[in-house]
């Protein structure tokens, strides 16, 4: 922007110059078009400071032969305004004013102060301009560093989630070895010693066979117990579903699913029964709905989620942080999500079938 108050100076001082110098004397035109070229090559390849008080240096020489060239001056006063360099600026002042005082054309002042207030205002608006622009970068740093953040921090749980499995199996199997195994082979054991001495001491072998029937329902009640430890008391899968939908009393709810359940990883199933949930939750607040349709389609590589419900809808959604909070959780999955308001309110959203690409 610099430019076009240069160009409107040079236009300025070239009807100073026609009008203040006699029509066969050319050297007047000569040096605002020697001016104008170095004007030209400053502003595209040496658009410094330095190279502005250069230029200043050649108008000053050339102002000796047309005093109206010092016009131009104040091309050198938008520079070191804009460059803030305001000590440099005060002995171009300084300079100026001698200058233009004995050469009796201080009305040519007037160019540099606006050529000062020029430069001061452009130079504030690129500075704003800069911090605009570094705010936006420093925005999209922190954008990308939270999504990559809640993409470790599914990651890191999912991690969490198998180590978890990994040890329960380990305490489960060696509970069954420590127990159930130890019961057993000391049962077969005993069933082998009866064998060797089954038609010696029948008596004796009616000993074992019962020590060993009363071994064999320990180790069966052994068994019972554990497996009932290591039973979650929670709902799981399908089931979650239903008993939310159960605990639900608003009004009545058409819930269908394709596909089976036992294919959806933990992730996918934490999100959809929060999911399930908090829709259930805004239909009892909002809705005035007296039905509403849930659908989940199970294919091998997504999951495809529907909520609709016959209530008043919205025609402008305004995101809360209940509908923030599903949708970042489906966007950390890698999901798409989408809502409309239009026709009572319908939600649907996928979700990648983590199982099936692990598989």
């Amino acid at each position: 922007m610099k430019y076009i108050y240069g160009i409107l100076l040079f236009v300025w001082t070239a009807a100073e110059v026609v009008k203040n110098t006699e029509i066969n004397d050319p050297t007047g035109t000569g040096f605002i078009l020697t001016a104008l070229c170095l004007f030209a090559i400053k502003e595209k390849y040496l658009d410094r400071e330095l190279y502005s008080c250069i230029y200043g240096a050649v108008i000053v020489a050339l102002s000796y032969n047309n005093h109206y060239l010092l016009i131009l001056l104040g091309i050198v006063f938008v520079d070191l305004a804009y460059f803030k360099r305001y000590y440099m600026l005060g002995i171009a002042a300084f300079i100026a004013f001698i200058l233009l005082n004995r050469m009796g054309v201080v009305q040519v002042s007037f160019h540099l102060a606006a050529g000062v207030l020029w430069g001061y205002t452009l130079s504030k608006s690129d500075d704003k301009e800069k911090t605009h622009l570094t705010l936006l970068d420093n925005e999209r740093a922190l954008r990308y560093q939270l999504e990559k953040t809640k993409s470790e921090l599914v990651t890191l749980q999912n991690e969490i989630e198998q180590t978890a499995e990994i040890r329960e199996r380990d305490r489960i199997a060696k509970e069954i070895h420590d127990n159930v195994g130890h019961s057993i082979a000391g049962v077969l054991f005993q069933l082998r010693a009866a064998e060797r001495i089954v038609l010696s001491d029948s008596h004796k072998v009616e000993r074992i066979l019962k020590l060993c029937a009363e071994k064999l329902v320990d180790a069966l009640e052994t068994t019972r117990n554990t497996v009932y430890n290591i039973k979650s008391s929670r709902a799981i899968g399908i089931e979650s579903i239903h008993e939310i939908i159960k605990d639900f009393k608003f009004c009545k709810i058409d819930f269908s699913h394709n596909g089976d359940f036992d294919k959806i990883s933990t992730a996918n199933l934490k999100v959809m029964e929060a999911t399930t949930k908090e829709l259930l939750t805004n239909a009892s607040k909002h809705s005035e709905a007296s039905e509403i349709t849930l659908h989940i389609d199970i294919k091998i590589k997504h999951i495809r989620c529907l909520y609709r419900d016959n209530g008043k809808g919205c025609n402008k959604i305004i995101e809360s942080v209940g509908l923030a909070g599903i949708r970042d959780r489906i966007k950390n999955l890698g999901g798409t999500y989408s809502v409309d308001g239009s026709n009572g309110f319908t939600v649907v959203y996928t979700l990648p079938n983590i199982k099936e690409a692990e598989a």
